[in-house]
């Protein structure tokens, strides 16, 4: 004697439901409405990424300036100018040429200067992430062939 199917029992047992005459419209409401926000979201992204490029880039442009600025007053530009004027000398001191080099380098403005660069290149990552690569007509970006 064959033993009856324990899912054929159960959904013969469980009462027929008939879906809604609303659904179809339902569903597509609310497809609708994720797409809204989607766009709203992509949108705010956007805007925030957008802001966030152009203040480390204005940032980035005032460090460069005052770098410049510290490794003149440090002496580091008169110190470099020596490896591209007379390489005689320099490859003759190259150990205290460097360390001297180094020790002028203006830290603080190169860190903040790198700082700046590090945080306009992500955002800029993350704006061309968001568009998938593509540019509003569907064409990649960056053609490689």
């Amino acid at each position: 004697m064959a033993r009856p199917d324990r899912y054929s029992t159960l959904f013969a047992a469980l009462p027929q439901e008939t879906m809604p005459a609303d659904l179809p419209v339902r569903i597509r409401a609310g497809i609708t409405a994720a797409r809204l926000r989607a766009a709203r979201q992509r949108a705010r992204s956007a805007i925030v990424l957008s802001g966030v490029s152009a203040l480390s880039l204005g940032g980035f442009a005032y460090a460069l300036t005052t770098l410049a600025s510290a490794a003149r007053l440090s002496g580091f530009t008169s110190y470099a100018s020596l490896a591209f004027s007379d390489q005689n000398i320099v490859a003759a001191n190259l150990s205290s040429f460097v360390f001297t080099l180094l020790e002028s380098l203006p830290g603080f403005e190169t860190m903040l200067a790198l700082a700046l660069l590090s945080v306009f290149l992500v955002s800029l990552a993350s704006a061309v992430g968001m568009t998938d690569g593509r540019t509003s007509s569907g064409r990649p970006l960056i053609a490689l062939s």
